[in-house]
């Protein structure tokens, strides 16, 4: 007999993004509404679990399913996205290798088709969900060897320019997704009746607005007796016991904003407790440790601030960070273009040529320090005073934020280019990055998330103990 299948996967902890506490309520929630329809016999839930456990036992799941008649799959967490491709982040995503660290959107809908469910539902709360995921209509929804999809929907909670909105117990797109599943009372709760709901829940909502993809009727059901939410529809809905129904008109909301904005307002620093704090930082993270101790025959040290990012190498890392943690402030303004030559000719042979050699697009970024803080980017070069030794670069970018600061850190070894020049390192820097409050303590953040550039020059120079014997000039540090 074929059953109803749904896949609920949540990642709330992250150690390079910002932690989702509400990630796991939407999972616990979603779960409990799925439960009360009374269809899905099979619910698979991950939460918080390694990208390799989840797609394995994905792939398991859909081997050891003989008949399908729904999958459901639901995903809360972070999203990401670039030219090609959206994918769910875990918990050490990297941009670098998204594809290893998360889950894209072309890989989860391999694993999907293997079901070959009669009925396909995808629910997406993530950043950027909302993309077109179906590139091109037949080919993507009949796509053999993998299977196909027969009755399809996908719903992603924001466009793929957009954020979704993370709450204080839910995420605003699940909270409104399950309130839209149990506001009908009686009869057939259609997966339109959903849709329908979501589209009136964000009318209101300039900064996040549903995607909607779908194939099918329109009649595919989600819960045939809606009195089976009866329940759940009592518990969601509750509002305490109370004698006295309370008059919505009667609620203070300037009172509640201003409150808010009081909360705000606590975790904004000065401008100069701001630039305390960044100096706090490099001076106990870079300064402080500046003995180099034995290592002083071999290398000297040489400290640079800089008041812009003119000299961050990666400066699309920022670019896809920011995006990624959106914010009510432009106190650093991360702009990126396309890069690519325009044909050149007539109209005509612009226009043939860009259709037959269309090629990838590669962009520039660039980054502006508008609030005008100073030494936003810091480092020290250690210079070394042997040519059998590189120059090691260890430094720390300052995003400031309204009512946080972003921290990068990277070591990086830069290659002689000449008998006393070096180039900077052109393969992508593993970047360490971390968000605290302005009021944290510089000490403890240097503790827990700042790279200590002595210990990597150390292990830098003891790997000649490890080589010892060999050409250095046929194996280059």
């Amino acid at each position: 007999m074929a059953e109803s299948v749904a896949i609920l996967v949540g990642n709330s902890k992250y150690n390079s993004l910002h932690q989702l506490d509400c990630v796991k309520n939407d999972v616990v929630e979603m779960r409990k509404l799925i439960a009360a329809t009374n269809k899905f016999s099979n619910i698979s839930v991950y939460l918080d679990r390694p990208i390799s456990d989840v797609k394995g036992e994905l792939k398991a799941l859909a081997k050891s399913q003989n008949q399908t008649s729904e999958i459901l799959f639901y995903f809360s967490g972070h999203g990401a996205s670039d030219q090609d491709n959206f994918y769910m982040c875990f918990s050490d995503f990297n941009a670098d290798i998204p594809n290893r660290s998360g889950l894209s959107r072309d890989e989860a809908y391999d694993i999907l088709r293997e079901f070959n469910a009669k009925q396909t539902v995808i629910v997406i709360d993530a950043c950027a969900s909302g993309g077109n995921l179906i590139k091109s209509g037949a080919d993507f929804l009949k796509a053999a060897p993998k299977g196909k999809f027969n009755d399809f929907l996908q719903i992603g909670s924001c466009l793929n320019d957009q954020s979704s909105r993370a709450g204080i117990e839910l995420s605003r797109f699940t909270d409104a997704f399950i309130e839209s599943a149990l506001t009908k009372e009686s009869g057939v709760v259609y997966y339109s009746d959903i849709e329908s709901g979501l589209k009136d829940a964000f009318k209101r909502f300039d900064d996040q607005t549903p995607h909607f993809v779908s194939q099918g009727t329109g009649l595919a059901e989600f819960c045939g007796d809606a009195e089976a939410l009866s329940s759940l529809r009592a518990e969601f809905f509750s509002v305490g016991d109370v004698s006295d129904p309370v008059d919505p008109t009667e609620i203070d909301t300037l009172k509640a904003a201003l409150a808010e904005i009081d909360r705000i307002d606590a975790e904004v620093p000065g401008r100069e407790g701001a630039q305390a704090f960044i100096d706090g930082v490099f001076k106990i993270g870079f300064e402080d440790g500046g003995s180099l101790g034995d290592i002083s025959e071999i290398f000297e040290q040489r400290f640079v601030k800089y008041n812009d990012y003119s000299h961050v190498e990666n400066k699309k890392a920022i670019y896809n960070l920011l995006r990624q943690r959106p914010g009510n402030d432009v106190f650093v303004e991360a702009s990126r273009w396309e890069t690519n030559p325009k044909p050149q000719g007539s109209i005509f042979d612009q226009m043939v040529e860009s259709a037959i050699f269309r090629g990838p697009i590669n962009y520039s970024y660039s980054l502006e320090n508008l609030c005008e803080l100073e030494s936003v980017h810091v480092g020290i070069y250690f210079e070394p005073k042997r040519k059998s030794l590189n120059r090691v670069f260890s430094e720390i970018v300052f995003i400031p934020r309204l009512t946080e600061c972003l921290i990068l850190t990277s070591n990086s070894i830069e290659l002689r280019s000449g008998w006393d020049s070096f180039k900077p390192s052109t393969s992508t820097k593993e970047w360490k990055w971390s968000h605290h409050q302005w009021a944290a303590d510089p000490s403890e953040v240097v503790s827990l998330d700042v790279q200590d550039p002595y210990d990597f020059l150390r292990n830098y120079v003891l790997r000649f103990s490890q080589k010892a014997g060999e050409d250095p000039s046929r194996k280059p540090f």
